[in-house]
């Protein structure tokens, strides 16, 4: 009888180790495959991420599908390492200097200076005297006249551009780009600040030629 009893618990005992062992190598198994899933899809995003299947159009049964090579990604290079000619006038604006007496230039003022080269020292002093740098002021209001309907002689804008036949019009010389554009023309044309025809008074008054 004792000996039934132990032969039992053998059997019972070695059923349990059994099950026990089948139970681990189903974890194992299950565990390895779930990682073998992951890295064939870790693999396959790789592989369509260097490469691009095609299907030929019309397709032709010699090769329906092929694939190419993707093109390498762009390397963008920090901006200390990029010339500055490569990103246009906003890294020269960056870089500009100031001219004596201005410690940090607003976006007018640059503008200025772009436009006007060597001469925006001056072209900066002439802008101050004449309108403050405002930008929507009008001045001449006793020496203007109106010709057929339309009032002429009216100063507008940063450099005080006179409104005559041929010039643009007070809308347009309100506007900043255009007002300095213009003025740089004129000053080219007249090849002085000082001239009768331009900013007499003030190129006089800072001694400005």
């Amino acid at each position: 009888m004792k000996n039934e009893k132990q032969n039992y618990k053998l059997v019972n005992t070695s059923k349990l180790k059994r099950a026990a062992l089948k139970t681990s190598l189903g974890f194992i198994i299950s565990i390895l495959t779930v990682v073998s899933i992951l890295y064939s899809l870790y693999a396959l995003d790789n592989w369509f991420g260097r490469n691009t299947v095609k299907f030929q159009s019309p397709i032709k049964f010699q090769q329906p599908i092929w694939v190419e090579k993707r093109p390498a990604p762009i390397q963008l290079l920090p901006i200390n390492e990029v010339k500055a000619k490569e990103l246009g006038t906003a890294i020269q604006r960056a870089n500009f200097l100031p001219p004596k007496g201005y410690a940090s230039m607003n976006s007018i003022e640059t503008a200025i200076c772009d436009t006007f080269g060597k001469h925006c020292a001056n072209a900066l002093k002439i802008a101050q005297c004449e309108s403050g740098m405002d930008t929507q002021k009008v001045g001449d209001l006793g020496i203007s006249y109106k010709k057929k309907g339309t009032q002429y002689g009216l100063s507008f804008g940063i450099f005080q551009i006179r409104y005559l036949e041929g010039r643009p019009k007070p809308s347009e010389l309100l506007k900043p780009e255009v007002n300095i554009q213009y003025a740089a023309k004129l000053f080219r044309s007249l090849g002085s600040f000082g001239s009768t025809a331009g900013w007499y008074n003030c190129a006089k008054k800072l001694g400005i030629k």
